[in-house]
């Protein structure tokens, strides 16, 4: 039998991808709640469906372009400046 290993076994520390999901998934669904929005507002002002939302605030699952699109609504877009952002690459070059 072949072992798996996961990331955590070599990065002890490291949170879960699923941590990470959900807890994305609860900030976005405070904002929402902080707005008074509530999750068909949100559908309409952002474009993405209800059932989108639904999902996302219950399992984290989302599509980049509707977790975009329920950012700039959210007003919370600018996290995505950084995400990935290049550190330094003037100096490193």
């Amino acid at each position: 039998m072949e072992r798996k290993y996961n990331i955590e076994d070599f990065y002890p520390g490291l949170r879960k991808a699923e941590d990470v999901i959900k807890e994305v998934a609860a900030r976005a669904r405070q904002k929402r709640k902080k707005r008074q929005l509530t999750q068909m507002d949100l559908a309409e002002l952002s474009g993405v469906s209800y059932g989108s939302i639904r999902r996302f605030e219950r399992t984290g699952e989302i599509s980049l372009c509707a977790l975009v699109k329920l950012a700039k609504v959210l007003d919370c877009v600018e996290t995505f400046d950084t995400l990935y952002a290049l550190r330094n690459f003037e100096k490193d070059n």
